[in-house]
C-alpha cells in the first residue's frame, strides 16, 4: 500500500466501493447464496384471508410452480426476480415456526375487520398498536422474536370494507404504528390492493443476517419421494386365524426406506458424509447428493 501512487489508491478505493454496491444489490435481489428469496406469509388475526392474498399475488405473477398446498415458486417479471412463497396453515404452530426459520422475508397479514370489531364505539383513544394482532398472533410474534424474526412487511386487508372513512384512517395509522414500533423500525406497510407495491418492496428489501443460520447448511424442501426398502426375506404365511392381527401389526410398524428431497441448499455447503436433521423425525445419514434442475 505504501508503494502505491495517489491515483492507484484512488482507483483501488473506487473498485472496493463498486464491489460493495454490487454485493448489496445482489443481496437485495436474491436470498441466501443467490437462491430465490423465501417469503413466509402469516396471518396475525382470525379475519386475515390468506387464500385471497394468494389469489391477488397469482394475478400479478407470470410463472408459478406449486409444490403441495403451501410452497409456491414464482417468477416475477416486473422486478425480474424469483421468489418462493410459503403459506402455512394458521392453526399449525410447528409449520408456522418452521417456515419462519428458513424465510428471508415474512409478510404479516392483518385484517381491518378484526381491528374494527375491537370496540363498538371505536374510540381511537383506547386503541393501541398492541391490539392489532389477536392473542394467537401476539404469541406468534413472541415466538418469532425468540428464533429470529426475518425482515418483515405488514399487509392490511379489507380496509375498504370499514365504514365510515374516518375509521379507515384510524385503522391505517394504528397498523402503521404497529409495523414501525412493535415489529421493526424499518418494517414496511401496504394495503392488500397494492400488490405491485408489495412485490416491489419484497424485491428491494434486504434479508436480515440471522447468525445461527450461518452455522449449518439448511434447505426448504420443495417436494419429496419415498421408496420403501424391500424386505430381505419373505415372512412365513400366517395362520388364517391370525391374519387380521398380523396385518394390523404390520401397518403399525414404521416404514423403512429411502427418502428423496429436493430444495436449494443455503448458508453452507452440504456434505454427503454428515447427518441431516428432519424436524419432528430425527437425524439420518445421507447416501447420495445430486444436482437437480431448477424448477
Amino acid at each position: 500500500m505504501a508503494n502505491l501512487t495517489k491515483l492507484q489508491r484512488r482507483n483501488q478505493q473506487m473498485a472496493l466501493v463498486k464491489n460493495a454496491r454490487l454485493n448489496l444489490a445482489m443481496q437485495r435481489r436474491s436470498g441466501v447464496d443467490n437462491s430465490p428469496k423465501i417469503v413466509s406469509v402469516i396471518g396475525l388475526n382470525d379475519q386475515a384471508d390468506l387464500p385471497a392474498f394468494r389469489a391477488s399475488l397469482d394475478a400479478h405473477i407470470q410463472t408459478t410452480v406449486t409444490f403441495g398446498s403451501s410452497v409456491i415458486h414464482a417468477r416475477i417479471s416486473m422486478i425480474k426476480q424469483n421468489m418462493t412463497f410459503v403459506i402455512p396453515p394458521r392453526d399449525d404452530l410447528d409449520a408456522l415456526l418452521d417456515s419462519v426459520k428458513v424465510a428471508d422475508l415474512v409478510v404479516l397479514v392483518v385484517s381491518a375487520r378484526g381491528i374494527a370489531a375491537l370496540s363498538d364505539d371505536f374510540d381511537a383513544a383506547r386503541l393501541t398498536p398492541d391490539m392489532v394482532p389477536d392473542a394467537h398472533g401476539a404469541e406468534l410474534l413472541r415466538l418469532m422474536d425468540a428464533i429470529g424474526l426475518p425482515t418483515p412487511m405488514v399487509v392490511l386487508q379489507h380496509l375498504g370494507e370499514v365504514t365510515p372513512p374516518k375509521k379507515q384512517a384510524i385503522i391505517k395509522k394504528l397498523v402503521l404504528d404497529f409495523a414501525t414500533g412493535h415489529v421493526m423500525d424499518v418494517a414496511k406497510m401496504a394495503l392488500d390492493t397494492e400488490v405491485p407495491l408489495i412485490l416491489r418492496n419484497l424485491g428491494n428489501m434486504l434479508p436480515r443476517n440471522i447468525k445461527w443460520r450461518t452455522v449449518h447448511p439448511y434447505l426448504l424442501v420443495d417436494r419429496t419421494a419415498f421408496q420403501p426398502t424391500a424386505p430381505d426375506a419373505a415372512p412365513a404365511p400366517a395362520p388364517a386365524a391370525a391374519a387380521t392381527a398380523t396385518a394390523t401389526a404390520a401397518a403399525a410398524e414404521p416404514q423403512v426406506g429411502e427418502l428423496r428431497v429436493w430444495g436449494y441448499v443455503r448458508a453452507r455447503c452440504m456434505c454427503a458424509n454428515q447427518l441431516v436433521h428432519i424436524p419432528g423425525v430425527g437425524d439420518f445419514p445421507v447416501t447420495q447428493m445430486d444436482l437437480a434442475i431448477n424448477p
